[in-house]
């Protein structure tokens, strides 16, 4: 599995969940979320499951989300 980072942001700001505040709720380092959310690292299965988990929402939104254009 290969998350969007950016779906993963947009949906977390537009609950309005800081970074520090989805990571303690992810139980994923901070670092390693803002890495995943830039597209400079690609999370484990149980990262992004619990990522999602932590935005209430289902897997496939953070997962087949498309890019952005340019």
């Amino acid at each position: 599995m290969q998350a969007n980072g950016h779906a993963i942001r947009a949906i977390r700001e537009r609950t309005g969940l800081s970074i520090t505040d989805l990571a303690a709720a992810a139980r994923i380092d901070r670092t390693n979320l803002s890495r995943i959310e830039s597209g400079q690292r690609v999370g484990t299965d149980r990262q992004l499951v619990d990522i999602a988990s932590a935005l209430k929402v289902p897997l496939t939104a953070i997962i087949n989300a498309p890019e952005p254009v340019a």
